[in-house]
């Protein structure tokens, strides 16, 4: 089915004028583009805010979480990454949330670092997918 950006645009505007509610989230567990609503396609995906904050959602890709991000401000962390043939890469960053969303949504997770090959002098895009293996949780900064 084809993502309505026109729907994608009316459920963002839902979103940026409802109030969300204090003590819990919804997070879209849908894949963008794959099974997922127009909203999702467009601005969301797994592990994002889905576009109904302000009471229960009736999607059934979407987890309502404890908002506990006020808890933990900020926290510096390093995540550790490999592809498929085994080679690795690693990412130090900073995000809010407690070490358990960091964790779910890192982990087993894949995430795509792009490369780019030359072909025939011109600078070529390619996907390189890597998937998250480890979480090192530096400093909080909160």
């Amino acid at each position: 089915m084809t993502t309505s950006i026109k729907n994608a645009e009316r459920l963002r505007f839902y979103f940026l004028q409802r109030k969300q509610r204090k003590d819990v989230i919804n997070l879209c567990r849908a894949m963008p583009n794959w099974d997922g609503c127009d909203y999702c396609d467009l601005y969301a995906g797994s592990g994002f805010p889905c576009w109904k904050q302000d009471g229960k959602s009736n999607c059934c890709k979407v987890e309502e979480v404890k908002n506990v991000v006020s808890e933990v401000k900020n926290t510096a962390i390093k995540i550790h990454f490999e592809d498929a043939q085994g080679n690795t890469n690693t990412v130090t960053t900073s995000i809010n949330g407690t070490p358990e969303q960091i964790s779910r949504y890192y982990l087993n997770n894949w995430f795509n670092f792009p490369d780019y090959e030359d072909k025939n002098g011109l600078d070529v895009y390619t996907d390189h997918y890597y998937r998250g293996m480890q979480v090192e949780f530096l400093t909080n900064l909160g």
